[in-house]
């Protein structure tokens, strides 16, 4: 009997432990890509923005834009991975202070602000872009705003892209009253991608950046294997030598998209509201910085309090200094 039951407890250990290594393959980044979908018809989304002031512009509650330096007055970037579906999307718009130098900023927005907003729709035809429909667009009003330090703006506007992400505002809200808390498993988490990527565990270092990164891809229209040669490829440069990253440091708790999103960001002048990966080199005479911009929400179906996953991900390659 003591030899049945002893046999019975090897045979639930084993199994046990091939549902976890089930569970790990399913949730590795290579698994996912094989989720990956093309389509006919593949819009991109783009962000458009002319100013000389200081802005964080958020859709569906991620923090796509940012600008807080005395140059760029004219910015663009892509929005789709912030777009997780087709139908009505939200835009914030805030309006900072103008940098006067590299660290000097005025304390209250002037007047007449020029700060002109448009949210493109274009496509990818014969290796050119088609030339955009304007789905979205707002300028600030003329007027007197030297009593505020910040003007907000929100609205809505509509999009269709054929995909489907991994959705964060279906995940659980945080409980923003213990942000201690919080912000203590925050740093927890971005101390274990810091470690796998200065340990040369590349593989580990990708899956967790995992949903964050399928969401990515798709919504880039990556191929497949387009995407393994990327995934591949930083993997085997975090695993070629040792490489160190900055310390985690100058850094504040945000959380966003109606309280389902979190993130430490930068909060010092050059480097502010970017994130906390950072890996400083240098390229010929130029001190560059790689940044991971990371941003964590809890999967609705999770059954752990505290179960913090990557949403999103992009990757920022900049001069190091103003």
């Amino acid at each position: 009997m003591k030899n049945i039951i002893c046999c019975f407890a090897l045979i639930m250990s084993t199994l046990g432990c091939s549902q976890n290594n089930k569970n790990e393959k399913m949730n590795s980044i290579k698994e996912k890509v094989n989720k990956l979908e093309k389509y006919n018809n593949e819009p991109v989304y783009q962000l458009r923005i002319n100013t000389p002031n200081s802005f964080t512009v958020f859709i569906n509650g991620i923090p796509v834009a940012n600008k807080y330096v005395n140059y760029l007055n004219s910015y663009l970037s892509e929005i789709n991975s912030c777009i997780p579906q087709k139908g009505e999307q939200t835009i914030e718009i805030q309006i900072h202070p103008k940098y006067l130098n590299s660290s000097e900023q005025n304390e209250n927005l002037e007047n007449d602000i020029n700060f002109e907003l448009k949210i493109e729709e274009t496509s990818w035809k014969d290796g050119s872009l088609t030339p955009p429909k304007v789905v979205y667009q707002y300028n600030l009003p003329e007027g007197d705003y030297t009593n505020k330090k910040v003007f907000i703006h929100k609205a809505k506007f509509q999009a269709s892209p054929p995909y489907k992400l991994i959705d964060w505002r279906e995940g659980k809200s945080f409980n923003i009253k213990d942000s201690v808390a919080l912000k203590k498993n925050l740093l927890k988490a971005y101390e274990n991608l810091k470690s796998n990527f200065e340990n040369q565990h590349g593989e580990a270092y990708m899956d967790l950046l995992g949903d964050g990164l399928f969401n990515l891809y798709q919504s880039s229209y990556l191929d497949k294997e387009e995407v393994q040669k990327h995934i591949n490829h930083r993997i085997s440069f975090i695993n070629e030598k040792p490489r160190k990253l900055s310390e985690i440091e100058n850094y504040n708790l945000e959380i966003f998209g109606d309280g389902k999103l979190a993130s430490l960001i930068r909060i010092d002048g050059f480097n502010k509201n970017e994130g906390v990966i950072r890996r400083y080199y240098n390229k010929g005479n130029q001190k560059m910085v790689q940044v991971d911009d990371i941003i964590f929400y809890i999967p609705k179906n999770s059954v752990k309090e505290n179960d913090l996953q990557v949403i999103w991900h992009r990757n920022i390659v900049k001069g190091a200094n103003p």
